[in-house]
């Protein structure tokens, strides 16, 4: 997992009852393998949520390269 911390809560019982997840929004790992996205955050995958049986999450964090914002740009100028 890169970027991602994930916390349990659970009731007096011990029974899981929420779940939250923090990404640090000012992290960037790298473009894409296509190079139209640089990751935030990711858990590369599915992964177990810890203390919940049969619970897994899959979570990735993106945004457009500035490339990709530029020509989404400039496409609207075009169109307008």
């Amino acid at each position: 997992m890169q970027n991602i911390k994930v916390s349990v809560k659970k009731d007096s019982k011990g029974v899981p009852t929420e779940a939250t997840f923090v990404v640090d929004l000012s992290q960037r790992l790298g473009e894409s393998a296509s190079g139209k996205t640089t990751l935030i955050a990711s858990t590369q995958g599915n992964r177990p949520l810890d203390g919940v049986p049969d619970v897994s999450f899959g979570l990735t964090v993106y945004t457009k390269t500035e490339e990709q914002k530029a020509k989404k740009k400039g496409s609207a100028k075009q169109d307008a």
